[in-house]
């Protein structure tokens, strides 16, 4: 029989020690495993806001006519974002400028007579909210993409 924390063959009873050692452990550990799956869907959040803006330039970036399509745009980058409750900020703008940087109107000619340059420019913002508050991090997180590509 154990007495005063000695078992018979003269081994101190450890068992004690490392229950305290779980319950000091334990939150600290739960934290660390909440904040790593956190930061992950931060991550595919920025992900998907990335791939929308992509999706919405390559279907502006077919020919001129799918590039004035704005509402076009929008909605290729809905549905590759799976964005059925509108909660992505989605933008699209269509631009010209002639070779020289000059900007003008996509239906004007340049001074040198060439076409203007057309290019499609997508911004997608998201806030998106973590599951709980972190020191020095502000909470919704501010996500922002943008991707901008020439018209062929």
């Amino acid at each position: 029989m154990a007495t005063m924390g000695v078992l018979r063959n003269g081994v101190r009873d450890r068992r004690g020690g490392v229950a305290l050692e779980f319950a000091l452990m334990t939150p600290i550990l739960v934290f660390t495993i909440l904040g790593m799956l956190d930061f992950a869907r931060v991550l595919a959040a920025d992900s998907r806001a990335a791939n929308a803006a992509l999706a919405g330039v390559h279907f502006g970036m077919q020919s001129p006519a799918h590039a004035a399509d704005i509402d076009g745009i929008i909605r290729a980058a809905r549905a590759d974002a799976r964005d059925t409750a509108e909660e992505l900020g989605i933008t699209a703008q269509q631009s010209c400028a002639c070779a020289n940087g000059a900007a003008m109107l996509c239906s004007l000619s340049c001074e040198d007579g060439d076409k203007p340059i057309m290019h499609v420019k997508v911004s997608v913002s998201h806030e998106y909210e973590t599951m709980m508050d972190y020191p020095m991090f502000t909470n919704p997180v501010p996500l922002f993409r943008e991707a901008e590509f020439r018209v062929q």
